[in-house]
């Protein structure tokens, strides 16, 4: 199974007919959530809560503007969601909030998170960079939310991120656009993915040699035009295939549903189905064992957790490894879904 990547553009000049997105563009969700934290002009070491379960990039944000991170743990009901206990957070003095909607879910408390904001003067940061797709009236405008395009996303593997914000704060930030480099790379990356062809020899040796050499490190520039019109032409395509990812999803829980040692940790929300979560808390081990065994793709973020935050928080402690994350993109042909439910329905512990 490979990441999806909805529509394969027949030739170049199609490519040039799409408009690009539009946006604040950013190279990075890493460097839009920087951006947007250095817009509010915080102290040195101002605490920033952030999920305990969410990918490394987020806390190095925080912490590449000298902030503080502060992880918030997991709910106790089985599920991936975050616990923003208000107890906590303003115990803490936590000065800003970043609310992660992971797997194209919608947090189910988004809407009481976003007033305990609006009360208590505390900045949010909606992160949706899996969830582009959600309807953006289930967002209060006046905090900024962001997309992010890279490899695994709920869009497009195009690279990169966009900030929607009404507040005209980022019309003072001028970012560069990308060098020649950058263009090339971002070209290579996704040739595959937008024309539907193996790369030549040539382009392949071009573009191991760019990714062991060169970085932009902590450079931040702006999305090439190239990345954007890539984005732009698969959230135009997004909403044909959501039936199809809903009905991949369902056959994998409907195989969940089967096994006594599995469980659905998707809450009931708003969910784009393009994941499935797996709960396989005290199995993770075989589980994760048997499916290298069948040749069934899977993920767990938990393992790429830094654990020394873990220490005080169980839920996050006893759950966070138990998270088997399964592709339910409509590029998966059904004959290989029903494959991979048919396996998940036979595990045993």
């Amino acid at each position: 199974m490979k990441y999806f990547f909805p529509g394969i553009i027949k030739s170049k000049s199609e490519f040039k007919k799409i408009e690009p997105l539009t946006g604040f563009s950013i190279d990075s969700g890493e460097h839009a959530i920087r951006i947007l934290l250095k817009s509010m002009n915080f102290k040195q070491g101002v605490k920033v809560a952030i999920p305990a379960f969410v990918c490394t990039s987020v806390s190095k944000a925080v912490m590449d503007e000298g902030l503080t991170p502060f992880y918030l743990d997991l709910k106790n009901d089985g599920t991936f969601i975050t616990d923003y206990n208000f107890e906590i957070i303003k115990r803490e003095n936590v000065s800003a909030l970043i609310m992660v909607h992971l797997y194209g879910v919608l947090h189910p408390d988004n809407k009481i998170i976003e007033e305990f904001c609006l009360n208590n003067n505390v900045f949010l940061i909606q992160d949706l960079a899996q969830s582009y797709g959600l309807n953006e009236v289930n967002f209060n405008p006046y905090f900024p939310i962001i997309y992010s395009f890279g490899p695994g996303k709920s869009s497009t593997a195009a690279g990169g991120a966009i900030i929607h914000w009404e507040n005209n704060s980022l019309k003072k930030i001028h970012l560069p656009y990308p060098n020649i480099i950058q263009r090339i790379k971002a070209y290579l990356f996704l040739i595959s993915r937008i024309y539907g062809r193996k790369k030549h020899f040539f382009e392949s040796i071009v573009q191991k040699i760019l990714d062991k050499f060169y970085s932009h490190g902590h450079h931040i520039t702006r999305m090439s035009t190239f990345q954007l019109k890539a984005a732009h032409f698969v959230i135009e395509k997004f909403n044909s295939v959501a039936n199809e990812r809903l009905q991949r999803w369902n056959i994998i829980d409907e195989a969940c549903k089967k096994n006594k040692y599995l469980k659905n940790a998707m809450p009931k929300t708003p969910n784009l189905g393009f994941k499935y979560i797996i709960n396989a808390h005290g199995y993770q081990v075989p589980f994760a064992k048997y499916l290298q065994q069948n040749n069934v793709p899977y993920y767990c973020l938990g393992n790429d957790i830094d654990k020394h935050i873990n220490s005080e928080m169980n839920n996050f402690k006893n759950f966070a490894t138990s998270f088997i994350e399964i592709s339910c993109e409509a590029s998966i042909p059904l004959t290989e879904m029903n494959r991979v439910a048919k396996i998940i329905s036979k595990f045993k512990a």
